[in-house]
């Protein structure tokens, strides 16, 4: 069900649980309330999960929009609602002193630690070669396939900005991978204030791209041999930037598809 939802969910989830495990397993031997130190980080640990599947149940439903702005706004307003819903959590566990606060805190931020070690946990997990993936998406009859990705070039002072790859050789009337690439780049650079450095066809040997039988594009979002990029990479407020502009060009990219048949 959670891989129907969201590919990542899975993976996420299971990051935040054996967060929580390892954290209860290295800390609960310093400190002398042992009740109060595993009943609030496992009360942050099930607020972590429940805050993952939210975000990947609003990604879906604004996915499935065909009004972009409508989506924009549904996205703001139920992260509004979903910290205002761990405000609560905290002020139920201190009101009623059901765990300690702190390690509550260290069991919410087990949502960010997850998803920094998200892309390392699932190559644990889960070893997919590139025909796999190939295989999955062809067979799950998506409606398109967006790759977000990074590069590191030698000559990488000329590569600064976002740019995006797609398979000219795959057509669609009215829409296709060359406009699914521009959206992913316009959006992103609305929101995250980038500069757009263009449009790339793929190489031969980007077999994910070049053999793709729906709309297909990656997106790359920075060179990670370029200082100013690398600094930017660091920054939440500049991934968050990032993650909303794909999002939005991701729900125009379906209200286009839409009009177009």
């Amino acid at each position: 069900m959670f891989r129907r939802l969201n590919e990542a969910l899975p993976d996420l989830l299971t990051g935040i649980l054996i967060y929580g495990i390892v954290i209860q397993a290295t800390g609960i031997w310093f400190v002398e309330d042992k009740l109060h130190y595993s009943s609030g980080l496992w009360i942050g640990i099930v607020t972590a999960m429940a805050m993952a599947y939210h975000i990947a149940l609003i990604i879906a439903e604004s996915v499935d929009s065909v009004d972009p702005e409508k989506a924009r706004v549904r996205i703001i307003a139920k992260g509004i609602l979903r910290y205002a819903a761990v405000v609560i959590v905290f002020s139920v566990t201190m009101y009623f002193d059901l765990g300690n606060l702190v390690t509550l805190f260290i069991g919410v931020m087990g949502l960010k630690i997850s998803a920094y070690l998200q892309p390392a946990l699932h190559k644990v997990l889960i070893k997919v070669t590139e025909e796999e993936k190939i295989k999955f998406v062809n067979d799950l009859q998506a409606d398109m396939l967006i790759s977000i990705r990074t590069v590191a070039k030698e000559n990488s002072d000329s590569v600064a900005g976002i740019q995006a790859v797609y398979n000219r050789t795959y057509f669609i009337p009215y829409f296709g991978n060359t406009e699914l690439a521009d959206m992913l780049v316009r959006y992103a650079c609305v929101t995250s204030g980038c500069v757009a450095n263009g449009l790339y066809e793929a190489e031969s040997d980007d077999i994910l791209l070049q053999r793709m039988q729906i709309p297909a594009a990656a997106i790359v979002v920075d060179c990670l041999t370029n200082k100013k990029e690398v600094q930017l990479l660091s920054s939440e407020e500049h991934k968050e930037k990032l993650a909303e502009g794909i999002a939005e060009g991701i729900v125009a990219a379906f209200a286009e598809k839409d009009k177009s048949h």
